[in-house]
């Protein structure tokens, strides 16, 4: 009895161990069944990646570029600016005038100026504005275009019938001797004038301004 009940038990375990390496052997088909859909899934990664990778690294370098220069801007607090607009109509003219004067301060005394002068045509006044505009922008041109003096740049645009005269002034630089006498520059400011006073002249003129 004892022999036939060791030979059951040794039957049950052999059966077992049989099934146990057809289970092992059911679980490695599975995985190796898996595994060619694993490298095609990579596979199909690498090349979206290969396909894309100049705008993926253009992201990249973009939002990292602006992360660094965002980390590098610090503002200087002794710098501070007084904003100028003012405008003018000339209906005789058929032009509307409008300039934009930047003040720059370093510990509220005058340093640079940048000065941007506008002209358009007022409704109405196509024919007539667009004739004055031109000879406004060729009497300018003509007459600050041999103007070469340190710490002063000019520059004059004609677009879409828009007459556009840039003047950027910095006084650490600007010797104002050197300037030619000329009907189409006038410096009226100095360098180190202080805030206050800009403020007093700019309110005299009734001009809107706000500093920033």
């Amino acid at each position: 009895m004892k022999k036939n009940k060791f030979s059951e038990e040794s039957n049950n375990l052999l059966s077992l161990g049989t099934l146990h390496e057809e289970v092992i052997r059911e679980q490695k088909k599975k995985q190796i069944g898996k595994l060619p859909i694993i490298l095609i899934v990579i596979g199909l990664l690498l090349i979206l990646v290969g396909f894309f990778y100049k705008d993926i690294d253009k992201f990249i370098r973009s939002y990292t570029d602006h992360k660094k220069s965002k980390e590098k801007i610090v503002k200087d607090p002794s710098i501070s600016y007084y904003d100028c607009v003012y405008d003018k109509d000339d209906s005789t003219l058929g032009i509307n005038r409008k300039t934009n004067i930047k003040y720059e301060f370093k510990n509220n005394q005058l340093k640079k100026v940048s000065k941007v002068m506008t002209m358009s045509i007022l409704d109405n006044s196509y024919e007539i504005g667009s004739n004055n505009i031109e000879i406004y922008y060729n009497k300018y041109d003509n007459s600050l275009k041999d103007v070469k003096v340190s710490g002063l740049i000019i520059k004059n645009d004609l677009k879409k019938n828009k007459f556009i005269n840039t003047m950027l002034i910095d006084f650490e630089v600007l010797d104002i001797t050197q300037i030619p006498k000329n009907d189409y520059i006038n410096i009226t400011n100095k360098k180190d004038q202080t805030l206050r006073e800009i403020k007093e002249i700019e309110g005299r003129a009734g001009h809107i301004c706000k500093l920033s």
